[in-house]
């Protein structure tokens, strides 16, 4: 059971349900406002579970986000229970300043609707989409996210590209055609439990608002709005961590949750 009804609720969707083109753009938006990006999970170096009855408590019933394995899925869950046409794909992220080929570590779908082609993403952390991607190889778009975005064509890839201060950047590569099942068990197994990890070592949050990010690693806090405005912080103690993840974004946070990690340091 998808529990779909409640999905809607937690994303405060309550248009048509019909898998047309307009609903896809609407559905991804509301999921990618409403449901945070967050990695309180891997912190333990725990196998982060994506399967639909762990999804449902934590990311619909229990007030979490998650990352991109989590995310992943359950648009991908709900997308399907709404009658869209859509399948999962795995890509290789390309970090600026990065030269070598990593891991095929980060999850998202294709999905098709009145003889369209789309790209869904909402767990991409500081990059992720608001609305899909339209598979027009070359083409600015504005309207997904806050820095314009495009997709090119690389041999049998494609590439999301961001245009940040005016220069197109890589943001990861990725096979248009379905992945197996095995290799989202592999890249999320290695993400969530490799020492080195940068989701096992370090905190990271992020909340879409549609003119602007919110964005936590470790300690540093930062807005960053629509004109590229940016605000930021240093969170000065666990108290204040813990109270701008509630407030800022719209975590639900058992008291007994831990926020511990490698690189997140108090001490001076």
């Amino acid at each position: 059971m998808t529990d779909l009804d409640a999905y809607l609720r937690r994303i405060g969707y309550t248009g048509p349900r019909a898998p047309t083109v307009a609903v896809l753009h609407a559905v991804h938006r509301h999921h990618a406002l409403a449901i945070p990006f967050e990695n309180l999970g891997a912190l333990r170096g725990a196998k982060v579970d994506y399967t639909l009855p762990a999804l449902l408590a934590k990311l619909v019933h229990g007030g979490r986000g998650g990352y991109c394995f989590e995310q992943g899925y359950l648009l991908l869950h709900m997308l399907r229970a709404l009658g869209f046409i859509a399948v999962p794909l795995i890509g290789r992220v390309r970090p600026a300043g990065v030269t070598g080929i990593l891991g095929l570590t980060h999850m998202l779908m294709r999905v098709e609707c009145e003889g369209r082609v789309f790209f869904a993403d909402t767990g991409y952390g500081n990059l992720s989409l608001l609305e899909p991607l339209e598979l027009k190889p070359g083409e600015r778009l504005h309207h997904a996210a806050l820095e314009p975005r495009r997709l090119i064509a690389e041999g049998p890839l494609l590439v999301q590209q961001a245009e940040i201060k005016s220069v197109w950047t890589d943001i990861y590569a990725f096979s248009p055609h379905e992945a197996p099942a095995m290799d989202f068990e592999i890249g999320n197994w290695y993400t969530s439990t490799y020492p080195e990890s940068r989701f096992v070592r370090n905190l990271i949050a992020v909340r879409l608002e549609p003119d602007r990010r919110h964005t936590l690693l470790n300690r540093e806090y930062h807005v960053r709005f629509t004109g590229d405005r940016l605000e930021s912080r240093t969170l000065a103690s666990p108290a204040e961590l813990r109270e701008v993840l509630v407030q800022r974004f719209g975590l639900v946070l058992p008291a007994d949750l831990s926020l511990e990690c490698a690189e997140l340091k108090w001490t001076a």
